[in-house]
């Protein structure tokens, strides 16, 4: 453990609108995100290093039930999903989603930082 010091040194305002204006939204799939990546000055180098700091921490299987269930709005799935591992998710995230069933973002070592991301 470390203290991580909380104040700002970008800046004296925050504004939601300003925060979340380039970020990629969390149903984009790897062409949208190298592309976004790629308007912003960064290679596919950073787009790992980046995502891979999601190899710590968990979140809701409500984030992934749209890409698993509904793609299109015709009950589908996101034909860019790894098919083994979209058939994975299922069995962790029913298709009656349940808000609070956690999704791990690393596969068995969410509590750990390491390469398996």
């Amino acid at each position: 453990m470390w203290q991580v010091f909380t104040w700002r040194k970008d800046g004296k305002v925050s504004l939601a609108s300003e925060a979340t204006a380039n970020l990629p939204s969390a149903s984009a799939n790897f062409t949208t995100l190298l592309k976004i990546f790629a308007n912003n000055g960064l290679d596919l180098s950073d787009l790992a290093a980046l995502s891979g700091a999601h190899t710590i921490g968990v979140s809701h299987c409500t984030l992934v039930a749209r890409r698993l269930y509904n793609f299109t709005g015709k009950g589908d799935s996101d034909p860019s999903l790894n098919i083994e591992y979209a058939n994975k998710l299922r069995t962790i995230c029913p298709n009656l989603i349940n808000s609070s069933t956690i999704l791990e973002m690393d596969p068995e070592s969410s509590l750990s930082f390491d390469s398996h991301y």
